[in-house]
């Protein structure tokens, strides 16, 4: 379903900036853009084929949305049939744009609830004093719960994860406490073991991290990379 062009942390420069995407024929969704996604973007040719372009935001640290000016520009340059960017607080988007200089751009803005493409639900996060959101998606007929960064999960987020509602579940964590992301230690108090290799975690600062979050149960996502051969595009597993 989701694959991912970087799967770290803000200073983890080895592993990318988290973001994940879906192709599907002519459309490419996008989950945050980060200081290096454009640069991966273009790397894996993602953009061949593609009119139309959805950016999902989850929240305005650099990590997330770093090169979105630049893929904005990019995608307008190419002449893209459509560009749309989605978050919640349309008045902050709105005032991003303008800071990256793109509202000349030909962009469509939208709230969740008025991108009718897809059905998102947003849930405002718990991440120091930005203002972030997680999303339910659904997506080619399954339930996707995406994280972005938060320090806690919502109380209706699990019980649907608890009542085997949700597909795919994509949740950012670290070892330790912290304002920004849950902790190892929180996510084991919540998830039953059985359920476990069901969270895909992301956002990591080093493979050791990694080693440590599927020591304890859990999944985890990984980078996508294309390889050209025979002029097939093939993802790493």
């Amino acid at each position: 379903m989701l694959q991912f062009l970087g799967i770290g942390g803000a200073f983890s420069v080895d592993l990318g900036n988290t973001s994940a995407f879906y192709k599907k024929e002519n459309e490419l969704f996008l989950l945050d853009c980060g200081e290096d996604v454009f640069g991966n973007i273009l790397k894996n040719h993602l953009l061949e084929g593609v009119t139309k372009i959805n950016i999902l935001i989850t929240h305005f640290h650099s990590d997330h949305v770093g090169s979105l000016g630049t893929l904005v520009f990019y995608c307008d340059a190419s002449n893209l049939e459509e560009i749309n960017i989605v978050f919640p607080n349309r008045e902050k988007l709105v005032e991003l744009i303008r800071q990256f200089g793109i509202q000349n751009c030909n962009i469509n803005i939208y709230t969740p609830k008025e991108f009718a493409r897809l059905k998102i639900k947003e849930y405002r996060q718990e991440h120091d004093v930005i203002e972030a959101y997680g999303y339910i998606i659904k997506l080619d007929g399954k339930t996707i719960y995406y994280s972005g960064d938060t320090k806690s999960l919502p109380d209706e987020v699990f019980a649907l994860l608890i009542k085997g509602k949700i597909d795919y579940f994509f949740q950012d964590v670290r070892l330790k406490q912290n304002p920004y992301h849950l902790s190892l230690e929180e996510l084991e108090s919540k998830i039953p073991f059985n359920l476990r290799k069901q969270i895909n975690c992301m956002h990591f600062v080093s493979e050791a991290e990694i080693n440590e979050v599927t020591e304890h149960g859990f999944s985890r996502v990984r980078r996508f990379e294309s390889e050209e051969k025979n002029g097939n595009i093939k993802s790493s597993k």
